[in-house]
């Protein structure tokens, strides 16, 4: 936020010169009351908008409502956490943790051709800028930063600086995009249908990928499973943009609405799978959200046979691996006569306790099991089993 307001000062002669110039042939009173005139609004400039004008790397952002700042989506910054943004408007929303002001936007007045530009380059200036007002815009003559935000000379805010080239800038008139900018940030964000987590240093072998989200679940009828990702499915890009870790989906998809459609790259097996996808409406309860019924393909599981039992040294309670199928996917992982003692540290007394805690399951799989009269963990990576 901008907190230097002295140097403004510096401006007014060269504005009274330029405000004497465009005015003169109207002006009924003297340059002293002229000066006068033009430093009270100079003063109410800094005391009304200056706190509400954030500064970025390439531009200006501002308080537009409550917490959420407005600036061209061109010069947002990664670290902002984005609320939404409209490429029609070129426009993007994001929350702050400033506490300023919103700023109410006004109309303009369709006659007006003379207006103040606050902008900011190296220092916080105030310029008179001539223009002209169109349906949703005003044309300004010059290069302006962007974000700049246009004041119509009885101070009303009036739009920002949306796009500059060398010889005219565009300013958005708000006021005409109000209910739209409000449904934007009222709307809220498209769900997917899944549950993920980011590729770890121990996933980065077994997924075939250094980044990532990769899928842990897949909710039954959600979005993602109409589109038929799978579990294991290791997502790496996101309309166009690298996805490292879940930080990244998250905010992606913070500025993505229900209707709209994502286009997402994902491994599946180290094969690369393009795969396309329309948001929805998160549902109201999420736990009330069915998934996928979970289980381990070609993994056949019974209760311990008495027979088996009676030959054990120790007393053993759990599950017993009846038979793994040639093409079951945790084969080599598992043997047929193993004893699964615990599933992600959780004892196993039954094949129902065994499914209840696979069902919960998030990642990959940490397995106690008994085998030749030896206790052993095995891991079973999560997009083994679906």
């Amino acid at each position: 936020m901008f907190t230097n307001k002295g140097h403004t000062e510096t401006l007014i002669f060269f504005l009274f010169s330029i405000f004497i110039f465009l005015f003169f042939p109207l002006l009924s009173f003297g340059s002293d009351d002229l000066e006068k005139t033009l430093k009270s609004k100079i003063e109410e400039i800094n005391k009304k908008f200056l706190p509400s004008l954030i500064p970025l790397e390439n531009g200006i952002a501002v308080s537009f409502f409550k917490d959420v700042a407005l600036a061209p989506s061109s010069i947002i910054e990664d670290n902002k956490k984005i609320l939404a943004i409209d490429s029609k408007l070129k426009i993007s929303l994001f929350k702050t943790e400033d506490i300023t002001k919103g700023v109410e936007f006004k109309n303009p007045d369709k006659n007006a051709d003379i207006f103040f530009l606050l902008t900011y380059d190296d220092s916080f200036k105030i310029l008179l800028v001539d223009g002209k007002i169109e349906e949703n815009s005003i044309k300004i003559s010059g290069k302006h930063n962007l974000g700049s935000m246009l004041v119509s000379i009885d101070l009303n805010p009036l739009g920002i600086v949306v796009t500059n080239d060398d010889n005219l800038s565009e300013v958005l008139i708000i006021k005409s995009f109000e209910q739209e900018i409000m449904k934007l940030i009222n709307r809220k964000s498209g769900w997917i249908g899944i549950q993920g987590q980011t590729v770890t240093d121990d996933l980065k072998k077994i997924l075939f990928t250094n980044y990532g989200v990769v899928v842990t679940n897949v909710y039954q009828g959600g979005p993602a499973y109409k589109a038929g990702i799978k579990r294991g499915d290791v997502i790496i890009e996101a309309d166009m943009l690298t996805i490292k870790d879940i930080k990244d989906l998250q905010n992606l998809l913070s500025t993505k609405f229900s209707g709209e459609n994502i286009q997402l790259i994902i491994l599946r097996s180290g094969t690369r799978t393009e795969v396309s996808l329309t948001l929805e409406d998160p549902p109201e309860m999420i736990t009330n959200v069915k998934t996928q019924p979970l289980a381990i393909p070609g993994l056949e599981l019974t209760e311990i046979p008495p027979n088996f039992k009676q030959s054990l040294r120790e007393n053993i309670k759990g599950v017993f691996v009846n038979n793994i199928t040639e093409n079951s996917p945790v084969l080599g992982i598992l043997k047929k006569g193993d004893i699964i003692i615990e599933l992600n540290k959780r004892e196993i007394n039954n094949i129902q306790d065994f499914y209840e805690v696979l069902s919960k399951s998030t990642g990959d799989l940490l397995i106690l099991v008994y085998r030749q009269n030896n206790f052993q963990y095995v891991i079973i990576p999560s997009q083994k089993f679906r």
